[in-house]
């Protein structure tokens, strides 16, 4: 079966690469719709998501156009006020970031609709109770990455890791026990999917800096 990707709609591009890139790591994204707002924290999944360098720390999300073209809350938001807060939601969670992929009216909020409670922490925008990582981010850039498609790359200033995910090998190293993190990742059509057994491969040393 070929393919031509160039010839296809942007619909069925879409179908295509989110059924064979996977699984894809989900990016929930707490904004800040602005003290003026009936519910101020927005919060929505993107699974077009990556850590993009260390140093400075650089996060990307790509956030693509809502109906009819509409910009999403959550560019608006960051465009508008530059911190927010990127979490990785766990298997136990998957309800939650499905029901906040929904579209809710401008001025809602996410949270109450899902039933979540927001955590405040060492960061302008709070967390979601529950999660097992968050990073605070600020905006850095954003890039245009052709119609209706967005790019924001977010630096990373602070990270609250749940205990019982993280350990201290030395001073300021962190250990994260994939395996208690259980992220949820995201698949094409609909699916999601949990983490299986974490491998390593014969004579490996452990993680090495490249």
């Amino acid at each position: 079966m070929l393919r031509d990707v160039e010839g296809m709609s942007r619909a069925d591009a879409y179908r295509l690469l989110t059924q064979v890139v996977v699984p894809r790591p989900i990016a929930w994204v707490l904004t800040d719709s602005g003290p003026d707002a009936a519910e101020r924290w927005n919060l929505a999944p993107f699974s077009y998501f990556t850590a993009l360098a260390s140093e400075p720390a650089l996060v990307g999300f790509s956030v693509g156009s809502g109906r009819d073209g509409a910009v999403k809350d959550t560019l608006a938001n960051v465009l508008a006020r530059p911190d927010h807060t990127v979490m990785v939601p766990h298997r136990g969670q998957l309800e939650e970031v499905q029901r906040t992929s929904e579209v809710l009216p401008h001025g809602r909020s996410e949270l109450a609709d899902a039933g979540l409670t927001a955590v405040a922490w060492e960061w302008p925008t709070p967390r979601v109770a529950g999660v097992r990582v968050a990073l605070g981010c600020r905006l850095e850039r954003t890039v245009d990455l052709g119609p209706g498609q967005v790019l924001v790359v977010a630096r990373v200033h602070r990270a609250w890791l749940d205990d019982a995910v993280a350990t201290e090998d030395r001073p300021g190293s962190q250990v994260v026990d994939a395996g208690r993190l259980d992220p949820l990742a995201r698949l094409g059509t609909g699916g999601y999917a949990g983490l299986g057994p974490v491998l390593h491969p014969t004579g490996d040393a452990g993680w090495r800096p490249t």
